[in-house]
């Protein structure tokens, strides 16, 4: 399962280095706010997290891989493109399997990938927001 699985760099080097990881979901960025909010909101989260001392992995999936830590270029196929699916777990293998892009099921994704272990945890700056922050063995 693990080819399914893209970690982008800052996020592997924030693995290497064991500094905290905070996961965002990326529902928001597809169905839950109108362009270009949703790109703002993402950004701002991001931003949020970081300077907060984190490193931010916003997790969704793209073109048929699950990526942990969208680029800018991921989060505006989510925010943009009309074909986005919404996928939950009775759904996800099929979007990968068609190579479709579509946020996340936190729970599934954090929990398929064998070396991430989760904890609850509120979002410092958006209340709202549900976040999951995440530890890589």
């Amino acid at each position: 399962m693990h080819e399914i699985f893209k970690i982008s760099k800052k996020v592997q080097e924030a693995i290497n280095r064991k500094k905290p990881i905070v996961a965002l979901e990326s529902t928001l960025i597809s169905h839950g706010l109108p362009y270009p909010e949703n790109i703002k909101v993402a950004n701002e989260s991001i931003k949020a997290v970081e300077d907060n001392g984190a490193i931010a992995a916003t997790i969704g999936i793209i073109r048929g891989k699950v990526k942990i830590g969208l680029s800018q270029e991921d989060i505006q196929i989510l925010a943009k493109e009309k074909n986005v699916q919404k996928v939950s777990n009775h759904n996800i293998n099929l979007s990968i399997f068609n190579k479709e892009s579509a946020p996340t099921v936190r729970k599934f994704i954090l929990r398929s990938h064998p070396t991430i272990r989760t904890f609850n945890m509120k979002h410092l700056r958006y209340p709202g927001l549900r976040t999951k922050s995440f530890f890589i063995n």
